[in-house]
């Protein structure tokens, strides 16, 4: 049964002028999250939380000289099995002669102290006034040997106004190889051009549903009408590599009652059999009109597949204006956590906009998934 929109737990201010929160949880429980500082310095700033999430912690800001000036976007972190932590970073996005890159960092000690590893992808043209292509919203996973694997949007390409572009790496983070299209729908180079097929905000999850497969889920902008304009789609793979067909659009979402998301998706698997969770910006109906539970609710899969059946939950963080603001409820961040009951919580960590500074503020809450 759908639950109803209700009030969440108090929900209290992690950091004023944020976007982009991520959240992994270490091999000793400890939570780390990260935002990027915006939209006036565009570092990165390192939070910890030691209990479940219930209060957090700045424990380290860090960035290059130029990023405030240069600009930065999407941070994305990963952990390794050893503990470490890699992230990879849009650099170089808004200025004009600039190559926008993909750069790596890696931090041996929770995210306290991070150091430059190597650039895992490279633009094959500058920023121009007229043309401002670059590498977004980058997404770690590990394919079925255990391989570091990085998919971002790209919008570089003759071929499409943008694509998703998958690459991998044998040692860690340190080089990058076989770079190559993962969804690539033709249309030309035009981020602009509205009849454009625009896959972006790749997030890629290891299912728990016992099918030992990979879920690819990912907005696809440039749809119409307007009420499917960035609906989410999926695709899956067997080896968190291969996702089949590069030209096919995949499988739009679902959830309960027909309703599904537009806009940055997030989905989150639960380990040990545990439901597989997804959100995103702005909830419809079916028939195209905005769902009154829009900003109130996500969607979780009891089985773990995509294909369901959904339920909903109320999340944590609620929201009010997804619609009127474009950071509002923009890429936010899931984790699942233990709980003291022998369940698990859900941290749910995303922005709101602030109406007196003009600025999208980063919020987190908490709520029982079982």
């Amino acid at each position: 049964m759908s639950a109803m929109p209700a009030p969440a737990e108090a929900q209290t201010l992690l950091q004023a002028g944020a976007r982009y929160p991520r959240i992994r949880m270490l091999p000793s429980g400890e939570l780390i999250a990260t935002v990027l500082l915006f939209p006036t310095d565009y570092r990165v700033r390192v939070f910890s939380s030691t209990n479940n999430g219930a209060s957090w912690t700045a424990v380290s800001t860090f960035g290059e000289a130029n990023w405030p000036t240069q600009h930065t976007s999407s941070p994305d972190f990963v952990v390794m099995p050893n503990g470490d932590l890699i992230l990879g970073i849009n650099t170089e996005t808004n200025c004009i002669g600039c190559i926008p890159k993909i750069r790596i960092f890696k931090s041996t000690n929770q995210g306290r102290n991070w150091s430059y590893l190597s650039t895992a992808a490279t633009s094959n043209k500058a920023i121009t006034s007229t043309d401002n292509d670059g590498f977004w919203e980058p997404n770690f996973s590990f394919d079925s040997s255990g391989n570091l694997v990085l998919t971002y949007a790209d919008e570089t390409s003759d071929c499409c106004s943008q694509k998703l572009i998958k690459v991998r790496s044998y040692d860690g983070g340190a080089t990058w190889t076989e770079r190559s299209n993962l969804i690539a729908m033709g249309t030309g180079n035009d981020p602009d051009n509205k009849d454009a097929h625009r896959p972006g905000m790749p997030i890629v999850v290891k299912l728990t549903d016992g099918t030992n497969r990979w879920m690819l889920t990912y907005e696809v902008c440039g749809l119409s009408p307007a009420a499917v304009n960035c609906r989410h789609h999926y695709k899956t793979s067997t080896d968190g590599w291969n996702y089949g067909a590069t030209n096919s659009i995949g499988t739009a979402l679902v959830g309960n009652a027909n309703r599904y998301f537009n806009g940055t998706p997030m989905v989150k698997s639960v380990p040990d059999g545990g439901p597989l969770l997804w959100i995103g910006k702005n909830l419809y109906l079916q028939e195209g009109t905005v769902s009154q539970a829009n900003g109130l609710i996500l969607f979780k899969s009891a089985s773990g597949s995509p294909s369901g059946p959904w339920d909903s939950m109320n999340a944590p963080v609620q929201l009010t204006n997804t619609l009127a603001s474009n950071c509002e409820g923009f890429s936010p961040a899931l984790q699942w956590v233990p709980n003291g009951s022998g369940g698990k919580n859900l941290v749910h960590m995303t922005m709101k906009y602030n109406s007196t500074t003009a600025v999208c503020d980063m919020y987190f809450g908490s709520a029982p998934l079982n």
